[in-house]
């Protein structure tokens, strides 16, 4: 199972106590990581398809200060695409009102394969990135038929219906972030917790110490500026299950 990271704050915190922890589980992950800093303008993403554990890039920038206010990491274990450089998240595209979005997934695609028409447009080979190009594109959509940019609400509330839909019998633990807000959602039971700090929120896939976790409410999605919850979706109830893989494939649903 890939593990997610996030990280929003107030104000700059250093992550890099919290990354040689993450780092740390390459092993179990052992497909790729990734690492994506400075994100509240032209992000710096970091990636290799190596584990974390043995990878001299990963160690070097955890050995140094890592002053944050919003960050994604994750490490990769490979269940749809080939080990590759390409496959390895967090995932970057920009919306066409140049918005930029990173998205790191944990989880499969089994439903819904009709609605991903993304040939020509994908640079891997992943169900996640489907699921950001899917995202994108109810995003642009929603803007082309207002004639402007969305609004933060706005915003959430079309990530809110994407999401919703595309968490029918799919493993669908993400973060995302449009470089201004952390965006999280679960449909895994105790998959994804919670840590608060001074001024911050921490999230990820495995608790990183001992003290203060708690799991992230399932089936709706979060966003968070500035480390506090800014929105909070209803419950959509499409919890995944263990052994919902093993059902018919439902080729045909339209998401």
């Amino acid at each position: 199972m890939c593990e997610l990271l996030g990280f929003s704050a107030r104000e700059q915190r250093d992550l890099s106590p919290w990354l040689r922890i993450f780092f740390s589980h390459g092993a179990q992950n052992p497909n790729g990581w990734g690492l994506a800093r400075n994100i509240e303008g032209t992000p710096v993403i970091d990636r290799e398809p190596q584990p974390a554990s043995a990878s001299v890039c990963a160690a070097a920038i955890a050995s140094q200060p890592q002053p944050q206010v919003l960050s994604l990491a994750h490490l990769r274990k490979a269940t749809v695409g080939d080990v590759s450089l390409e496959n390895c998240h967090p995932l970057y595209r920009r919306d066409r009102s140049g918005r930029g979005w990173l998205l790191v997934h944990n989880g499969t695609v089994f439903t819904g394969l009709s609605s991903f028409d993304y040939q020509g447009r994908t640079t891997g080979s992943t169900d996640s990135e489907w699921i950001l190009l899917y995202l994108l594109d109810r995003l642009d959509g929603e803007s082309a038929r207002k004639g402007r940019a969305l609004s933060d609400e706005e915003r959430f509330t079309v990530l809110e219906a994407g999401v919703s839909a595309l968490s029918y019998r799919n493993k669908m633990n993400l973060l995302l972030s449009d470089g201004e807000l952390l965006y999280a959602h679960a449909n895994m039971r105790d998959t994804l917790f919670y840590k608060k700090l001074p001024g911050s929120i921490l999230i990820a896939t495995v608790p990183l110490d001992d003290r203060g976790w708690a799991p992230v409410p399932l089936t709706r999605l979060l966003a968070y500026r500035q480390g506090q919850l800014l929105y909070e979706g209803a419950p959509h109830g499409k919890e995944y299950v263990s052994g919902l893989e093993r059902l018919p494939l439902d080729l045909d649903f339209a998401i």
